[in-house]
């Protein structure tokens, strides 16, 4: 019986210490694919190049808003693939005359480095302050966050006041993300890049829209209302019973982004 209990106990030692070592491998899942753009669209998107604060050159498409007064959308993409799969997210916008930003994260689509909280954060800064050099005000930009982008859209909601704050199946921290999939591993101390959003969505002094399934097998729902009940007002919360982690505009989540959006611009009028 003793050897038996010392073999769980290996098993489950070597198993911690593969967590700790591998988890970035783990947590992210880039793609390699450089796309181009002409592939997945018929808008006349342009390749821009975005440096970050620690020298990385971040690939991004850019189309600029129809009208002067039109939002822009920056877009924090997801944790897989490459920003060819965003693509047809953002058509709505496009379609709507609202500039959109597309940029992929360090190690993503062809770029350099190797993803990590801070350097999340840099890559997100980064995208921003492009957007900013090209005359866009900070009262027109929607950051919009998919996933894993939206703990990168709420650090930045905390320092800059932009014209709203869009989520699409965001979690609280990743540190209760991974608990619910690895309840047996004591995932507080074994976390590292933590994406504490829970922790600065009460911070956030811009209105909110979060937006979740209730077949989302990534995220679970309890995570996505935490972030909405600490959120401030104004703040809106839409639920889809029948979508996943990743369908949500095909139930009509696009169209309750541009009303939102529109009603955002309206009030700030006022």
């Amino acid at each position: 019986m003793g050897w038996v209990i010392l073999a769980i106990l290996t098993v489950y030692m070597l198993s911690l210490l593969f967590l700790w070592v591998f988890q970035r491998g783990i947590i992210y899942r880039p793609g390699s694919e450089r796309p181009d753009p002409k592939s997945y669209s018929d808008y006349e998107i342009s390749e821009i190049s975005i440096r970050t604060s620690d020298n990385l050159e971040l690939l991004g498409w850019w189309l600029q808003p129809r009208e002067v007064n039109s939002p822009t959308v920056l877009y924090f993409h997801g944790n897989a693939g490459s920003l060819g799969y965003r693509l047809e997210k953002v058509v709505p916008y496009l379609n709507k005359g609202y500039g959109v930003l597309l940029f992929a994260w360090r190690g993503y689509s062809g770029n350099k480095g190797s993803p990590e909280e801070e350097g999340l954060y840099k890559d997100g800064a980064a995208a921003l302050k492009w957007l900013r050099e090209q005359n866009i005000s900070l009262n027109k930009i929607i950051l919009y966050g998919e996933s894993l982008g939206t703990a990168v859209a709420v650090h930045l909601a905390t320092k800059v006041r932009a014209l709203c704050l869009i989520l699409e199946t965001p979690f609280s921290s990743l540190v209760e993300t991974a608990q619910q999939k690895y309840w047996m591993f004591p995932t507080y101390w074994l976390v590292r890049d933590r994406f504490n959003s829970d922790e600065k969505i009460s911070s956030v002094e811009i209105p909110i829209l979060i937006g979740h399934g209730g077949h989302d097998r990534v995220i679970p729902l309890k995570l996505s209302k935490k972030l909405y009940n600490l959120a401030k007002q104004p703040k809106k919360f839409i639920f889809y019973p029948a979508a996943s982690h990743t369908n949500l505009g095909e139930f009509g989540w696009s169209q309750e982004v541009i009303n939102f959006v529109e009603e955002t611009l309206r009030l700030s009028k006022k």
